[in-house]
């Protein structure tokens, strides 16, 4: 038997892989497969990305703080991501 993938919801701030970075996101929208993430800005110009939304597959990222209940405020991850992490 397969291991289930744990979904992201959305507001759930989550790090995941790029290349060789490790990038850290809030999740936005949900999709089947896939979720849509806001990243730093700093990060969006690391990755030469032309915003700073991204897809990132489930499975694929790992949660690093979960919202509890759907009204919480976003999470400032912008504090958190001002050093860009490489491997």
């Amino acid at each position: 038997m397969h291991a289930q993938k744990k979904i992201g919801k959305i507001g759930d701030v989550i790090h995941f892989k790029r290349g060789n970075l490790f990038v850290i996101g809030q999740i936005i929208s949900l999709r089947e497969v896939t979720c849509i993430v806001e990243i730093s800005q700093a990060y969006a110009n690391e990755l030469k990305l032309e915003t700073t939304r991204t897809v990132v597959r489930h499975g694929n990222y790992k949660i690093i703080n979960a919202v509890k209940q759907r009204e919480m405020p976003p999470y400032d991850y912008t504090q958190v991501a001002s050093a860009v992490m490489h491997t």
